[in-house]
């Protein structure tokens, strides 16, 4: 088994600074949650559930109905704010499991709580650790990362430097593989002159 380094998580955030779609699309989704941190306003849920939905690619089909169901979470808002797992759980729980959606609609509320469920960030963790993951649970997913952060002692990144890493690890595996299914931006970044020396900052 292999595990980031810090010179690891800082080449990912090195990276990031060159990914001028991706730096847009987190400024432009923090920017609206922070101006509209509660959850009890339906125009503004539904604006918060499209940013995600659509900068995110986070497959939800009805975002309408996305938004009418987390309006009637009751006290979700103050789930979100205590970081409590169970927030991401009651979110994702509608007609189908859309826990990426849910988790990346956590992380935006409260970044220090929440790691943002992804499957490159899976495939990464898979890759470093030379096993297999099914999680069928956000709360299953959030035990395993947060032993997996501890084992690389790494306890003191924040859980969005950490994605980072991940997000950007797990591609670098596929697109090394010769798949082409991913960022398009990612991958323009890859296939550069410079891509490789960048990416290649991102193996343990």
């Amino acid at each position: 088994m292999t595990y980031p380094r810090l010179r690891n998580i800082e080449a990912a955030k090195q990276l990031y600074e060159k990914l001028d779609g991706w730096k847009l699309a987190n400024q432009v989704i923090a920017s609206y949650f922070q101006a509209h941190p509660d959850n009890t306003k339906e125009q503004s849920v539904v604006v918060k559930v499209v940013l995600v939905n659509s900068l995110y690619f986070a497959g939800i089909r009805e975002p309408l109905r996305m938004a009418g169901h987390m309006l009637g979470l009751h006290g979700l808002d103050a789930q979100l704010m205590m970081g409590e797992v169970e927030a991401v759980e009651r979110i994702a729980k509608d007609d189908r499991y859309y826990v990426s959606f849910a988790s990346k609609y956590a992380h935006f509320h409260n970044k220090t709580a929440f790691p943002i469920f992804d499957s490159f960030a899976v495939a990464a963790m898979a890759q470093l650790q030379e096993r297999g993951f099914s999680f069928p649970s956000y709360t299953k997913f959030f035990e395993t990362i947060k032993a997996f952060r501890e084992q690389a002692g790494l306890t003191f990144v924040f859980w969005e430097d950490l994605d980072k890493y991940l997000w950007l690890y797990g591609q670098k595996k596929a697109l090394d593989k010769g798949s082409r299914a991913i960022s398009k931006e990612v991958r323009d970044l890859y296939d550069s002159p410079v891509g490789p020396g960048l990416f290649e900052g991102l193996e343990p």
